[in-house]
């Protein structure tokens, strides 16, 4: 499920010179997974262009557009025992997904993503405020071609672990679109995502900086920190911690082989190596290995710490 203002191209975006020809989807299909990485609605990188709002056959985009393109997905695939993938604000869908399709998702993975409480949206929320609510106004229709995203932001805030290959930057740029702003502004109701007991995975890209240059320490890892059990007792299910090391806030794009480790190792969580996938498989001459600490490093997730605290956040005006 990939994030804000780009499509399902991330996933599967060739970089040879890392060992990933056919990107982190590649990698994890050679592990032997199956994998769909598809576009959301208003996505594709032929809707750069756009500055008005974009419809569906007539729908305007909402939040359930986006949860009913995956579903329709998952349908016409026949899946079950689903792994959601979810990066930056597709944490959002998947929380709505699992909502409406429980029986069909096994786990829910969050790559530096947004986790919302009951009654927040994405522009709004007490973790992610001031940068979500500003990348709302700048990058949707009518701001985003007047320089909403600009280069030099793209370049130091999203992938500045590659910003020497010039090559890389402007074909990744040139791929980005508007991001509809209505789903962005919903304020939606996560209260049975919260009572769910279903295994989360958050991965942390440990060179994120693309929100945490508005406040201080690792916002990611505070949204991380919502998935922990509530106070009241309520089951939220398991929670794990994992480093995709070196990774940016676009870790897909930029470190591949780290993020699809840190996923493989996110899958075995629970249940050993995943049968037979991952004994043969190579990723940049090395096996992969779900429990190597070097590829993903898991953090003990025995109680609430200090930085996972949602009240150490800045708070939201």
């Amino acid at each position: 499920m990939h994030g804000a203002i780009q499509g399902g191209w991330v996933w599967n975006y060739s970089q040879p010179l890392q060992g990933a020809p056919r990107g982190v989807k590649g990698l994890l299909e050679t592990a032997g997974f199956r994998v769909f990485n598809p576009t959301l609605p208003c996505h594709s990188p032929s809707h750069r262009a756009r500055d008005v709002g974009c419809t569906v056959l007539g729908r305007v985009i909402t939040a359930q557009v986006y949860v009913d393109s995956y579903l329709q997905v998952m349908r016409a695939n026949g899946l079950s025992n689903v792994t959601l993938v979810a990066h930056s604000l597709a944490g959002v869908w998947a929380q709505l997904v699992v909502q409406q399709e429980p029986d069909a998702i096994e786990r829910i993975i969050f790559l530096d993503a947004v986790i919302l409480k009951s009654g927040e949206s994405f522009a709004l929320n007490h973790i992610g405020w001031p940068a979500q609510g500003l990348s709302t106004l700048w990058l949707g229709e009518g701001t985003f071609r007047q320089g909403g995203l600009s280069y030099d932001f793209w370049r130091d805030l999203f992938v500045q672990t590659r910003n020497d290959n010039q090559t890389f930057l402007n074909d990744t740029y040139a791929r980005l679109v508007p991001e509809p702003r209505g789903p962005c502004l919903e304020h939606l109701n996560m209260d049975r995502f919260f009572a769910m007991p279903k295994l989360k995975v958050y991965i942390i890209e440990d060179q994120d900086i693309s929100i945490s240059v508005f406040g201080t320490g690792s916002q990611w890892a505070t949204f991380a920190g919502r998935l922990w059990p509530a106070a009241d007792g309520a089951d939220g299910g398991l929670l794990r911690l994992l480093h995709a090391d070196l990774a940016d806030h676009q870790g897909m794009l930029t470190q591949p082989v780290n993020v699809a480790r840190a996923i493989a190792a996110a899958t075995a969580i629970g249940r050993g190596p995943v049968a037979g996938a991952m004994g043969g498989a190579e990723f940049a001459g090395e096996a992969l290995n779900p429990e190597d600490a070097s590829a993903a490093q898991v953090a003990s997730a025995t109680g609430k710490g200090q930085t996972l605290d949602d009240s150490q956040s800045q708070v939201m005006p």
